[in-house]
């Protein structure tokens, strides 16, 4: 029989995939707390047991990720960065890149060049394809 410790990890595995999946997705730690079934105070308290961080911390990691390749990679408008990875606006995702990661996004985009295409999955399976120079 599986423990009790073994099913709130794999509870929590799930909620991180569910995050690493749909992070395009508007995401709340009610949602995921139900996606897994359990309350909501003790779905954080776990998640940051198991992986060392708050779930919408986590969250939050996951699309500076993807906006950041976004923004190295191609040449697409911060509006269209923003959509792709969750923020919703350009205006959003700067005061999040500002308070989290303390740079605008901008200052990202004058220092880096662009690279390639890229393709960025969004909520709903629309796809996105970035123009590069």
């Amino acid at each position: 029989l599986r423990s009790a410790r073994y099913e709130a990890s794999e509870k929590m595995r799930r909620a991180k995939r569910e995050i690493d999946n749909n992070y395009a997705c508007k995401q709340s730690i009610a949602r995921l707390a139900s996606f897994v079934g359990m309350p909501r105070i003790k779905f954080i308290r776990e998640f940051s047991a198991t992986f060392g961080v708050t779930p919408y911390r986590y969250l939050l990691s996951v699309r500076f990720r993807q906006a950041i390749a976004l923004l190295e990679y191609s040449n697409a408008s911060f509006d269209v960065v923003a959509a792709a990875t969750g923020f919703g606006s350009a205006s959003s995702m700067h005061r999040a890149f500002k308070r989290f990661a303390g740079v605008a996004p901008a200052r990202l985009m004058n220092t880096i060049a662009p690279q390639h295409d890229v393709k960025v999955g969004l909520c709903r399976d629309a796809i996105v394809s970035a123009k590069v120079n």
